[in-house]
């Protein structure tokens, strides 16, 4: 891939591929999950409910008993949707407002 707005994620996604976003090695890679989301975001293109779907995704995909996998999804799908729209000056990286 050339770069981040060639990535076909974005494809995958809209053709309804359960997309996730994962970090492999957070200290190696140095970067979080949150950074990722954010470049999905502003590399890519992907809007609030694309991001919204990807985590959703990723518990979806979670290694863990089907109750306790349940639970925590609809946990998640409360949550998001009860999120407070984010407002970031532009260029800014909302993750780095925690470094």
């Amino acid at each position: 891939v050339k770069d981040l707005r060639t990535h076909p994620l974005k494809l995958y996604h809209d053709l309804g591929l359960r997309v996730t976003i994962n970090t492999d090695n957070r200290l190696i890679a140095d970067t979080t999950v949150s950074r990722e989301l954010w470049l999905c975001h502003s590399w890519m293109g992907m809007d609030r409910d694309d991001v919204h779907r990807m985590i959703i995704n990723g518990f979806k995909a979670a290694f863990l008993p089907f109750h306790q996998k349940q639970t925590m999804v609809r946990t998640v799908i409360r949550e998001l949707s009860n999120a407070a729209p984010v407002s970031a000056q532009p260029g800014s990286h909302p993750a780095d407002a925690n470094a």
